[in-house]
């Protein structure tokens, strides 16, 4: 996790994945933070996958930004702040009920 949002995501993000072999792990990059893609760049060089190959939730403009700029499949759920539309984000109002296969 890059970054701990709210309660109520963090529990729909595990209901979302139950069943995937994820680990509890939070990433500290001593890089550059987001909107740079570092972060998702650190995170999926650590577990050994291309960005491609992973999904980021994001709840700001600041966190899709640096999702997007790396490379990463990416889902905003808004939280305090708006999130506009744009090529490669998948926009939800929730987590609740959704499935990985929802996503895209």
């Amino acid at each position: 996790m890059l970054k701990a949002p709210p309660q109520k995501y963090i529990f729909a993000t595990r209901e979302l994945f139950e069943g995937w072999p994820l680990s509890d792990m939070e990433i500290v990059v001593d890089r550059r933070g987001k909107p740079a893609p570092d972060p998702y760049l650190a995170a999926a060089e650590l577990i050994g996958v291309d960005p491609g190959d992973c999904v980021a939730i994001e709840d700001s403009p600041t966190g899709v930004a640096s999702a997007l700029a790396s490379g990463c499949r990416t889902v905003a759920v808004p939280h305090v702040v708006a999130v506009v539309e744009q090529p490669g984000l998948v926009i939800r109002e929730t987590l609740a009920g959704v499935g990985l296969a929802d996503l895209f």
